[in-house]
């Protein structure tokens, strides 16, 4: 289940996201952190299954959609299709066209694919 996230669980997502970049470095973190609890535009979503959480999804608002510039799935969880669910759910949030960001292009083509064949 995809929840929004909120303040207090700034660690849990400091955690997962420090699976996106090769070297978890404390300030980035925290500054994509910031970015979600100050600015309105940017809205991040935590995934949880089973008591644990072990994905998220987050970007912004813009005038041409929704970007989408942190996707991340805890790596014990990887390639059970969390990735293109958390997509879907995100596209079930958001009022406006996803468009992925140059990190979350390459699993943003593996849900747009995943759609494709699901709709014939």
């Amino acid at each position: 289940m995809i929840y929004s996230y909120k303040p207090g669980q700034s660690k849990i997502a400091m955690g997962l996201l420090s699976f996106m970049f090769s070297q978890g470095d404390y300030h980035i973190l925290q500054s994509i952190i910031d970015k979600y609890e100050q600015l309105p535009e940017w809205r991040l979503f935590l995934y949880k299954e089973n008591d644990d959480f072990i994905g998220l999804i987050g970007g912004h608002q813009g005038e041409e959609g929704f970007t989408i510039h942190h996707l991340v799935v805890s790596p014990s969880h990887r390639g059970e299709g969390i990735g293109c669910h958390l997509i879907s759910c995100l596209e079930k949030q958001v009022t406006s066209s996803l468009i992925p960001s140059p990190r979350t292009e390459q699993l943003f083509e593996k849900w747009q694919e995943q759609q494709r064949h699901s709709s014939q």
